[in-house]
């Protein structure tokens, strides 16, 4: 993903914040690693994660909708190739987008969940 993004989604004078470097990538794999194998115990579910992790640190610096439509179809070639998943794009993306998140209790040890 990050290969592909800084070779197509380059800076230009109106999207001078596509400055994509390996801190997104460590940022993902932050995220990823903030869970438990109870909160991520099926291929599914880590698809998910997987997707939630590249949303919050590449997606949200997107300002066109070409580009977030562009992006979209990146995730979807990318889970579908690559992880061999058959998450659909209306559970990524859809009315119920993908959340993950330690909100959900109170307790000292929270665990990041995905949030239904």
């Amino acid at each position: 993903m990050y290969q592909r993004i800084i070779s197509e989604l380059r800076a230009t004078p109106t999207k001078f914040h596509y400055t994509f470097n390996l801190r997104d990538v460590s940022k993902v794999f932050q995220g990823i690693l903030m869970t438990k194998p109870v909160s991520v115990s099926t291929e599914t579910a880590f698809t998910k994660l997987w997707v939630n992790e590249t949303l919050r640190v590449f997606h949200d610096r997107l300002v066109t909708e070409d580009d977030v439509q562009w992006f979209t179809d990146l995730v979807m070639e990318l889970t579908t190739g690559m992880f061999k998943s058959a998450v659909t794009k209306d559970e990524l993306f859809g009315d119920n987008k993908v959340m993950f998140g330690d909100l959900l209790k109170l307790e000292v040890n929270r665990n990041y969940e995905e949030i239904l």
